[in-house]
């Protein structure tokens, strides 16, 4: 990957950009790597959190639609739009 360097010198309005060192490169690399690893990470928390609240809703005898409708929904959209 080839990043660049975005500089602005605020008292005299200049712009430069430059091409990463190379050690900025790898220290932006490894920056990168632990985002995909850290957000790897809560994903995988996630869903053994919803798998593990999914059990323990079962011990209690929720049907599979109970459940559903106690779990966060990984979809965003709201349920019921506003149709005016």
């Amino acid at each position: 990957m080839s990043d660049k360097i975005y500089v602005l010198d605020v008292a005299t309005g200049e712009e430069i950009v430059r091409q990463m060192t190379v050690e900025e490169q790898a220290l932006r690399d490894a920056e990168i790597a632990e985002w995909k690893l850290q957000n790897a990470e809560a994903k995988a928390e996630a869903i053994e959190l919803r798998e593990i609240k999914i059990a323990a809703y079962k011990k209690l005898g929720l049907s599979d639609k109970e459940i559903e409708a106690l779990l966060p929904s990984e979809n965003t959209q709201p349920i019921f739009l506003n149709n005016g």
